[in-house]
């Protein structure tokens, strides 16, 4: 499904240049593509910075600088897509790209069969919100990069962050059935006779 939202996103822009390769051919292209003052929209831009990587989903020349474009098939603008729209935004700024816009281009929620793929999405300015976000993004940036950059694997510490982890139960929650996050439930009965 998000596929698809991506490609029939790509129609709405038939001008567009498709980023593809491994990560360093498509980080070269995307350089070209930057420096060809005849590419105005580059698709999947590849930005590296080690240990850094990311992928513009739709890059926009404007006159003053680029609108880096993310797309998704939510309908609503969410905290998580604001982070991932922000950290696209970091790497690429640290890249050397001037960014001047940032957008989520979302699912319409009133879109209905047969009407035409400019109707399907609905572009939502948070320019904003991104840079604020990346204000914060940046407090940590030199640290993540170290720990990334570590040859051994640091060792998992149990924070409250691991509660919505995807991967907690392979990392500080492997083995454990009942963890912090899950404390038994006493029984009124039970705890009126502690």
């Amino acid at each position: 499904e998000g596929i698809e939202v991506q490609e029939r996103a790509r129609l709405l822009f038939p001008t567009g240049a498709l980023v593809s390769g491994d990560n360093l051919t498509a980080s070269e292209t995307t350089q070209q593509l930057l420096s060809d003052p005849t590419t105005d929209t580059i698709f999947e831009a590849t930005f590296t910075i080690i240990p850094y990587i990311t992928k513009a989903d739709i890059l926009l020349r404007q006159t003053t600088g680029w609108k880096i474009i993310e797309i998704k098939s939510n309908v609503n603008i969410s905290d998580e897509l604001i982070s991932d729209l922000a950290y696209t935004t970091m790497i690429s700024k640290r890249s050397g790209l001037e960014i001047s816009y940032c957008s989520l281009l979302l699912v319409n929620k009133e879109y209905r069969l047969g009407m035409p793929d400019r109707k399907l999405f609905i572009e939502n300015d948070i320019t904003e919100q991104v840079f604020d976000r990346i204000k914060e993004f940046e407090k940590s940036y030199i640290r993540i990069s170290e720990i990334l950059s570590q040859e051994e694997q640091p060792t998992p510490t149990l924070k409250w962050e691991c509660k919505k982890c995807d991967i907690f139960s392979e990392c500080c929650g492997e083995g454990i059935d009942n963890h912090i996050f899950e404390l038994p439930r006493i029984s009124h009965k039970k705890y009126c006779q502690l």
